[in-house]
């Protein structure tokens, strides 16, 4: 891997039922930025995308990681 870097993964998915019947799903995200620098601005631009929350910030083997939660709404599951 080269720095930096974004790392990303699915964190879950959360149906909203109406009807009894899942209608939509949210799915969240969480990115991770991997720099050798503190403050590196891919975390300030992906802070600028809806539904996003700063997690925290950790360092492991003197790189720093900024994880980021991602929220968006997939689409509408079923029609009624």
């Amino acid at each position: 891997m080269q720095f930096p870097c974004i790392v990303y993964s699915l964190d879950y998915i959360e149906p909203i039922h109406a009807n009894n019947q899942p209608y939509i799903d949210w799915t969240t995200y969480k990115i991770i930025v991997v720099s050798k620098i503190p403050d590196h601005p891919a975390t300030r631009q992906i802070m600028q995308l809806p539904m996003t929350r700063f997690s925290t910030r950790y360092v492991r083997d003197g790189l720093y990681h900024d994880v980021v939660i991602l929220k968006q709404k997939e689409k509408q599951i079923c029609q009624s």
